[in-house]
C-alpha cells in the first residue's frame, strides 16, 4: 500500500514537472503581466523561447493610459545566469 502511494506522488510530480516545462512560455507571460500591471503600466508581448540561459520576446510594446507607448521593440533576446540560486541575472545578448 505504501509503495502505491509512493507511486503516485512520484507520478503527480512528474506531471506537474512535465506540464510545467511544457508551458512555461505562457507561464512566463503571465508573470510579466502581472509584474506590468502591478506597476500600472500596459504590456503586450510574446515569448518566443525561453530556456535555462535565455529568453526571446517578440513585439515587446509597453505603456500607459496615459502615454499608449513608452517602450516598442520588435525582437529582444536576453541571456539568463544563475549565480544565486532562483534569481537570475539578465544580460543583453
Amino acid at each position: 500500500m505504501k509503495r502505491v502511494w509512493l507511486l503516485g506522488i512520484i507520478l503527480f510530480i512528474g506531471l506537474g514537472i512535465t506540464l510545467s516545462y511544457t508551458y512555461r512560455t505562457v507561464i512566463a507571460e503571465n508573470i510579466g503581466e502581472r509584474w506590468c500591471k502591478s506597476r500600472d503600466l500596459i504590456c503586450t508581448f510574446e515569448v518566443e523561447k525561453l530556456s535555462i540561459s535565455e529568453i526571446k520576446i517578440l513585439d515587446l510594446n509597453v505603456g500607459k493610459t496615459s502615454i499608449p507607448t513608452i517602450l516598442s521593440a520588435a525582437n529582444i533576446a536576453l541571456d539568463l545566469s544563475w549565480p544565486s540560486g532562483l534569481t537570475p541575472n539578465i544580460t543583453r545578448a
